[in-house]
């Protein structure tokens, strides 16, 4: 196995942070081939692999299998995806301090990040790609969340660290 070149010149201190952004921004290439795939099941575009046709089949049945599996694509990907999609309604959403009761003040944030838009696309993440994920910045006004992309966003297996790229 090859070392590890870090992404920043100069930098190859073992458990330092270049190399730390070095792993996550492998870990986000690595996964972009899973991404496709699980987009091309969703799409209903994945297909019946040829090989999957008996050998027994003669040549004219091969050729119509072959035609079957390119008209009849089976989307269940999709169908069952947005049927978890939509059925979702979160049912609270609380602050911290907030120990026994909703509190009004986190609905009003609920609100004034459009978090109802915004849970759509993450659970809509979820469950196509099996990561959903967002940013929360205190500074960012007027909505203090973004939603960020699994195609732009990777966290370490740890949950300690993660990277955005843009």
């Amino acid at each position: 196995m090859a070392e590890l070149q870090s992404l920043i010149p100069g930098d190859e201190e073992p458990d330092g942070d270049a190399m730390l952004l070095t792993q996550l921004a492998n870990g986000l290439v690595s996964r972009i081939p899973t991404l496709c795939t699980l987009k091309t099941f969703y799409d209903g575009k994945e297909q019946v692999p040829v090989k999957s046709i008996p050998k027994s089949t003669n040549q004219s049945g091969y050729a119509v299998y072959q035609r079957f599996v390119s008209i009849c694509q089976l989307d269940l990907a999709k169908a069952i995806a947005d049927a978890v999609i939509h059925r979702q309604r979160p049912t609270g959403f609380r602050l911290i301090a907030d120990k026994t009761m909703r509190s009004t003040k986190a609905d009003d944030m609920w609100s004034q990040c459009r978090m109802e838009l915004k849970s759509r696309q993450m659970f809509h993440d979820l469950a196509v790609y099996g990561n959903a994920y967002a940013l929360v910045n205190k500074n960012k006004l007027p909505s203090h969340i973004t939603v960020l992309s699994p195609w732009n966003t990777y966290v370490s297996s740890d949950e300690d660290s993660a990277v955005n790229y843009w």
